[in-house]
């Protein structure tokens, strides 16, 4: 995504053309390339996309590249939209009949699905590229017995520890200053997820915030928590990485998804780009933000790791953010907002790089914010104290985990002490604080002014 400032100027001065003389594959191309830049010209658009159903040639990245285009410029389209899928169906069963389907290939298709929602063929397809996979694999029995650890029974520690184990899909508590080594799970620039079939890269974690010069990595923590022959990912080379399903900064702690087969790990994606995978934080930022608000705003990852909101270059992005209190620090009461957030994608820093462009950066966020919070808090206030998801029976499964001492603490020092005697549920503020609060999903929250605005930036 290193496109140059003036990209979208050039595309602004495409000129309409013959587009019968393009080649399939330079006509899919050229429709990715204008939502890259964010250029929505009808009169350049439509004729690509009339042209495109009079196409049966595009490969499996073609017809997820058009996909990702009409989706992400918000071109509504039906009869492209259902001449992709029929397009799509029939190159399956073309492949699987011939060569086969490859593990290559599931970046295609989890790109259209993201860009067109549910599509049981395509799940299918993917549930058997893993199930293949993992049997070959496999050389020792696998252990599938299914275990849970609530909030009630551990106690949060300086050690990741599993939460939940589905026997193939598990649930890690993060602790801060310790590295998720993501591998393939986290494609570049996004995070947790994203559509885009044409970027998938491997994610460059980022390790600011950790007051360690070499952070620790989870999965080389995990690997000592569970049998040797329980993952058949371990077993292969290549882009697999170690399992995670989406990262979390150094810095910050909470809840990581962790496959242990390639089933379980491409269910989790496509999952991931359904936007079925719940993830709730809570987060303390800079500043009394008025309104809770629904923020639609694209964000490019830059080099040296910092991301922003612009539209060259760039990826979707929405966040919920819901203000449940007004708070104050120090002499100066300078002003805080405490929120429970939910994000809808999963870029790299999503929630950092919207608070930041709000103008309200992540308290302690050394990266967007500043530094002289150290003084007062030890890291930056970002928690995933939630996540839910469908194991590989289609049950929905969550887990979840208290806010840690460390910002516990931070939280508790700002707030007023309760009434003598109060017996109303305390506020959100001082349950969280107290080690509750995290077993309510952001959904049922209500933010403290009572509604939600929406902000959209995308156009």
């Amino acid at each position: 995504s290193s496109l140059p400032p003036a990209a979208p100027r050039a595309f602004e001065s495409i000129e309409v053309f013959d587009v019968g003389s393009l080649e399939s594959r330079h006509l899919s191309s050229f429709l990715w390339s204008f939502a890259s830049v964010c250029v929505r010209r009808e009169e350049v658009l439509d004729p690509l996309l009339s042209e495109v159903l009079n196409r049966e040639d595009f490969t499996l990245q073609g017809l997820a590249n058009i996909a990702w285009a009409c989706t992400t410029l918000r071109i509504r389209c039906d009869a492209v939209v259902d001449h992709l899928r029929k397009l799509c169906h029939r190159t399956i069963d073309e492949l699987e009949a011939d060569s086969g389907i490859t593990w290559q290939d599931r970046i295609s298709l989890l790109g259209f699905l993201w860009a067109t929602g549910s599509d049981e063929r395509i799940q299918r397809c993917l549930q058997d590229i893993g199930r293949r996979l993992d049997e070959a694999n496999r050389t020792l029995p696998v252990e599938t017995t299914p275990s849970y650890l609530g909030p009630a029974h551990f106690v949060l520690g300086t050690e990741p520890q599993v939460l939940l184990d589905t026997g193939s899909i598990e649930v890690i508590y993060k602790p801060p200053h310790w590295e998720v080594d993501a591998g393939e799970g986290t494609r570049r620039g996004e995070g947790d997820g994203g559509g885009d079939p044409k970027t998938s890269t491997h994610n460059v974690e980022d390790k600011e915030g950790s007051s360690q010069t070499a952070p620790r990595q989870v999965a080389m923590s995990i690997s000592k928590l569970i049998s040797s022959g329980k993952t058949s990912l371990r077993r292969t080379s290549g882009d697999i990485g170690t399992g995670f399903v989406g990262r979390l900064d150094t810095g910050s702690s909470g809840l990581l998804l962790r496959a242990t087969s390639f089933e379980a790990l491409l269910a989790l994606q496509a999952q991931r780009e359904l936007g079925t995978i719940e993830r709730d934080y809570i987060v303390l930022c800079h500043g009394h933000l008025e309104r809770s608000i629904s923020l639609s705003a694209r964000i490019r990852r830059r080099t040296g790791g910092i991301s922003s909101v612009t539209l060259i270059g760039s990826r979707p992005a929405r966040t919920d953010m819901k203000v449940l209190a007004h708070l104050n620090h120090g002499e100066n009461d300078e002003p805080l907002s405490l929120m429970v957030i939910r994000i809808h994608s999963g870029r790299t820093h999503q929630i950092r790089c919207h608070l930041h462009h709000l103008g309200h950066p992540v308290v302690c966020d050394a990266r967007y914010g500043t530094l002289a919070d150290s003084e007062w808090c030890p890291r930056n206030f970002l928690h995933r104290y939630r996540v839910a998801f469908h194991d590989l029976d289609g049950a929905q499964r969550s887990s979840h985990c208290p806010l840690p001492p460390d910002l516990a603490g931070v939280l508790e020092k700002l707030l007023p002490p309760l009434p003598q005697g109060f017996l109303h549920p305390p506020p959100a503020a001082h349950l969280f604080a107290a080690g509750g609060g995290s077993g309510r999903p952001w959904s049922n929250w209500l933010p403290m002014d009572g509604v939600m605005v929406e902000r959209d930036e995308d156009f």
